[in-house]
């Protein structure tokens, strides 16, 4: 059985320019309970559109951590759990700057965060 989760907050850090490789940092909050959930990834905007896109092949390595509460055990995901990451490089994660469609989706198998 999976669990989703809906975010209300992320922050990412921007690490270096966007012609080479990055390293972004994110954390979200505000669960009940007092889960929160922290993260890193390495990308490249390889089409210089200034949209980090993981379906584009841009993401070259993700890690997250949920620690959870008394109703969610804690866990973590790597890059083979990402199944979808969307990110403008001068916002956050799912702001929605561009209008198009941003977020962060991990899975695996047994538990799923979707933050959008």
């Amino acid at each position: 059985m999976k669990t989703k989760i809906a975010a209300f907050a992320a922050s990412c850090a921007l690490a270096l320019g966007s012609a080479q490789a990055m390293t972004f940092s994110f954390s979200v909050g505000g669960f009940d309970g007092g889960g929160s959930i922290t993260g890193t990834f390495e990308a490249t905007d390889l089409d210089m559109d200034g949209q980090i896109v993981s379906f584009s092949g841009e993401v070259t390595a993700f890690e997250a951590s949920l620690v959870g509460n008394s109703n969610v055990a804690d866990t973590t995901w790597e890059f083979a759990d990402l199944f979808g990451l969307v990110y403008d490089l001068d916002g956050t994660i799912g702001d929605g700057i561009t209008g198009g469609i941003e977020g962060l989706g991990v899975d695996d198998g047994t538990f799923e965060f979707v933050h959008g």
